[in-house]
C-alpha cells in the first residue's frame, strides 16, 4: 500500500484557506446589509409622505401627504361620536361630542404624525431608516387622540342632566279625611353628582371614543347620591 505523507506544516495552510473563505462571505454579507440599510436611510430621507405604520388610535395615516393629513385630522371627521348619559341604568340623554363642547388641536395631531421618521442629525438619519424598515415590516407607531372639552359647556350639560334626575325625598304618611284615608307614597331622594359626570365624560374621550368608533354610543356612568325613607 502506497500513499503520500503530508508534512505537518501543510495542514495549517488548508485551515487558513477555509477561514479566509468564511471571512470573505461574512464581509460580503455585512457589506450588503450596510449597503441596504444605507439605501433605506436615503429613501427615508427623501420620503414626502407619512411614514408606514403611523396611526392615530386605530386609524391608519400611512402614506398621506401633508395636505391630506390636515384634511383627515379635523374636528368634523374625528368628533362625530355620540355619548349616552346614564345613571343607575336610567338614560338621561344623548349628546354628540360637539354638543358637549369637545375640540381637538388639529395642528398638533398633524405635526406629531408628520414628525415620525424625521429626526435630525447623523444618528437621526439612521433612526429614520430603522423607522421606515419597521413600518414596512408591519410595525406601528401609534398616538392617542387627545380630546379637550369646554368646561362651561360641560357644567351646563351636567346641570341639565341634574334637572332631569334629581328628586326630593318624600316621606310616607297617612291622613284621615272625610272621604277616607289619604296616603302619601314614600319616594327615595336622589341627587346627581355633577362633578363626577363631568369627569366621566372627559375620561370617555380617551377610551370609548376612538376615531373609528364614531358610530358607537358608549355609556358614561357616574355616581349618584341617594337617600331612602320607609314608612314607620
Amino acid at each position: 500500500m502506497s500513499g503520500k505523507r503530508v508534512a505537518p506544516g501543510e495542514m495549517p495552510q488548508t485551515k487558513r484557506k477555509g477561514s479566509g473563505a468564511v471571512g470573505i462571505a461574512l464581509g460580503i454579507t455585512a457589506a450588503l446589509l450596510v449597503g441596504g440599510m444605507a439605501a433605506l436611510c436615503f429613501y427615508a430621507a427623501s420620503y414626502d409622505r407619512v411614514f408606514p405604520g403611523v396611526t392615530l388610535g386605530d386609524r391608519s395615516l400611512s402614506g398621506l401627504s401633508q395636505n391630506q393629513l390636515r384634511q383627515t385630522l379635523t374636528a368634523d371627521s374625528l368628533l362625530s361620536g355620540e355619548v349616552v348619559l346614564t345613571a343607575g341604568g336610567e338614560e338621561l340623554g344623548r349628546r354628540t361630542q360637539k354638543e358637549l363642547g369637545a375640540y381637538i388641536n388639529s395642528e398638533s395631531l398633524a405635526g406629531a404624525a408628520w414628525s415620525v421618521g424625521r429626526e435630525e442629525g447623523g444618528l437621526g438619519w439612521i433612526k429614520n431608516g430603522w423607522t421606515m424598515l419597521t413600518g414596512l415590516l408591519g410595525g406601528h407607531n401609534s398616538s392617542d387622540l387627545v380630546v379637550y372639552y369646554d368646561d362651561d359647556t360641560l357644567r351646563q350639560t351636567a346641570a341639565e342632566m341634574a334637572a332631569l334626575f334629581d328628586q326630593e325625598q318624600v316621606d310616607g304618611s297617612y291622613e284621615l279625611t272625610e272621604d277616607g284615608i289619604y296616603a302619601v307614597k314614600p319616594a327615595e331622594g336622589r341627587t346627581l353628582d355633577q362633578p363626577a359626570l363631568i369627569r366621566a365624560i372627559k375620561a370617555s374621550s380617551s377610551s370609548a371614543l376612538s376615531p373609528s368608533s364614531s358610530c358607537n354610543a358608549p355609556s358614561v356612568s357616574f355616581t349618584v347620591w341617594s337617600s331612602s325613607c320607609k314608612l314607620p
